[in-house]
């Protein structure tokens, strides 16, 4: 479950726990987003950069994938 994390003396790449929600998200795993979320002690953060340079957020994402359960904890 916490394959996302890279530690290295004790640190762990924030760019691996937001690549984490993002997948988390995509597969509906809202364990998961929940246990992520709280790493980084934020409730929407931006997860992904479209190609077009549009920051995606936690919200955005879910409500892409349908992922109906993590809008509604991510939305409250």
């Amino acid at each position: 479950m916490l394959d996302v994390f890279w530690f290295t003396n004790r640190h762990f790449s924030f760019s691996a726990v937001y690549n984490g929600i993002n997948s988390a998200i995509r597969s509906g795993d809202l364990q998961k987003v929940k246990l992520l979320l709280s790493v980084i002690n934020e409730t929407n953060p931006i997860v992904y950069k479209d190609s077009k340079g549009n920051l995606i957020t936690a919200l955005h994402r879910a409500a892409k994938y349908g992922q109906i359960d993590i809008v509604k904890f991510v939305a409250s």
